[in-house]
């Protein structure tokens, strides 16, 4: 479980950085700027998406690259990492011990 949550706490700083960037963008030219994940994953690594989507399309179905991946790759990248963060700290999270008793 110490796992999962040290991940979550990246994606939480994946997260954040990404605003940050956003934000500094947006402040040098004075317009509101949103990067989405898919535009800063082609910006990383273009090769990568192109076979993702290939794989996706080849060996699942295309239909699940077209509608809901490509909506995700639409949203704000922290925005998306922070809910998977969220997710896998919700997930990892110290769950309370119950006792149960039993009168028979």
């Amino acid at each position: 479980m110490i796992i999962i949550r040290i991940i979550g706490v990246w994606f939480l700083l994946a997260s954040v950085i990404t605003l940050v960037i956003d934000a500094t963008k947006s402040l040098a030219i004075n317009k509101m700027v949103i990067t989405s994940l898919g535009q800063q994953w082609y910006e990383f690594h273009k090769e990568s998406i192109e076979a993702a989507q290939k794989s996706v399309e080849t060996h699942i179905h295309p239909l699940i690259w077209d509608p809901f991946i490509t909506a995700l790759l639409l949203w704000p990248s922290w925005a998306l990492f922070a809910l998977f963060g969220v997710i896998l700290l919700w997930l990892g999270r110290k769950r309370k011990r119950t006792q149960v008793f039993s009168n028979f």
